[in-house]
């Protein structure tokens, strides 16, 4: 008779979770099994998630599926006589012995693993919706050889998938197929990425930046007919001279980060506090939702939204929105570019820099980690740079 419990591991990790162990006994011997999964304490009783996690329907599904794996393990060793150990069974259940494991078991780990930021896990369900349109059985992790990968990538191409597409499915793939690997349950020497070049999908296309008298024409578009418009207008506007802070930060700003004349904030991708003082145009469209955000800064959130899967629903819709219509202003405004929420931010950039502002210095404005990252934005701008003392050799 084998004992199969779940359970909190006493001490806690820095963030105040408790990973979730799964302890089994026999013969009055313990085994303990590290699961990817972690909550609070008062998140978890008598084995199972409570009604308080987030995600407690889909954690305790985890969890039953877990255990049932277990005694399908056990179920296999008893039918063929095995005098198993606790290790033997901890090794099955790793390697999922002799059984066909689905790959889209492991893109359900991955999905919802705790571990993982929420688009993070997004990309992963999207992945598996992809896959299981092209292969709609049951796919063993085996199956998925180079052939596989080749066929699985002509296959985007014919439903029109760009490179960036094709590379984003099979990145997805790739670190799930590693997870199998990281379990063993199959062989890292039979690693069908190996054997497929990823250098074949090219970068993604160079976003253009507005020049001076395109953002000039945006700012000043007239929008009298199109009211619809205005909010994301206004956004652009505030992004721009806000040192091109970026939709997630703009979406996430409350009132109380506005003091006077000074916004105040947090990025949410490196955590760095930034102070800057508004100016004026930016202040005018604060000014403008004084009595419409209620808390928020702008009108893009409510206070009913409260988990981090709300937050993250409403970002990718409302961003999607933003960007849809950015692209309408840019038609009234006839600028012949698709500007999306990227365009303002580098546009911010490349203006300073034609205007004589070092890149160390817009670098730690955009709250880039490295000015490296900030040089990518301002290569259209070197390149100009160039051509234009490359003209020299015409006055020879």
């Amino acid at each position: 008779m084998i004992s199969i419990k779940f359970i909190l591991k006493n001490t806690p990790l820095a963030d105040g979770n408790h990973r979730v162990l799964m302890r089994l006994i026999k013969d009055k011997k313990k085994k303990i099994i590290t699961l990817n999964l972690k909550c609070k304490k008062d998140e978890f009783d008598i084995g199972r998630f409570k009604r308080k996690h987030r995600a407690y329907k889909k954690r305790n599904k985890l969890l039953e599926s877990y255990e049932n794996r277990i005694n399908d393990i056990i179920d296999d060793f008893e039918a063929n006589g095995y005098d198993f150990s606790l290790d033997d069974l901890e090794k099955a259940y790793k390697k999922k012995g002799a059984k066909v494991l689905s790959i889209y078991e492991l893109f359900d780990d991955k999905a919802n693993s705790s571990l993982i930021k929420l688009k993070t896990a997004k990309a992963y369900r999207d992945t598996k919706r992809s896959l299981q349109k092209f292969h709609q059985e049951k796919l063993p992790v085996e199956k998925v050889d180079t052939e596989f990968l080749e066929r699985y990538s002509v296959y985007l191409r014919n439903r029109g998938s760009n490179d960036g597409g094709i590379k984003f499915f099979m990145t997805h793939l790739k670190a799930v197929w590693n997870e199998a690997s990281k379990r063993g349950i199959v062989p890292k020497e039979k690693n069908p990425f190996n054997h497929f070049k990823f250098s074949r999908f090219r970068a993604k296309p160079i976003k253009k930046a507005l020049k001076k008298e395109e953002m000039k024409a945006f700012i000043q578009v007239n929008l009298e007919d199109r009211p619809d418009l205005q909010d994301s207008h206004n956004y652009a506007l505030f992004s721009f001279f806000c040192r091109g802070i970026n939709f997630i930060d703009l979406m996430l700003l409350r009132q109380e980060n506005v003091d006077g004349e000074i916004l105040i904030y947090t990025r949410s991708k490196t955590q760095k506090q930034y102070v800057m003082e508004l100016l004026e145009p930016a202040k005018k469209i604060v000014k403008i939702y004084e009595d419409r955000s209620k808390g928020y800064l702008f009108p893009i959130l409510t206070e009913g939204l409260n988990s981090p899967q709300q937050i993250e629903n409403r970002r990718h819709k409302m961003l999607r929105k933003y960007n849809s219509d950015l692209k309408e202003i840019a038609k009234i405004a006839e600028i012949d570019k698709p500007i999306t929420s990227y365009t303002i931010r580098h546009t911010y950039a490349t203006i300073l820099k034609y205007s004589g502002v070092s890149t160390e210095i817009i670098s730690e404005s955009m709250g880039h980690s490295n000015p490296r990252v900030t040089q990518n934005y301002l290569n259209e701008f070197s390149n100009k740079l160039i051509d234009n003392e490359h003209k020299k050799l015409l006055e020879l």
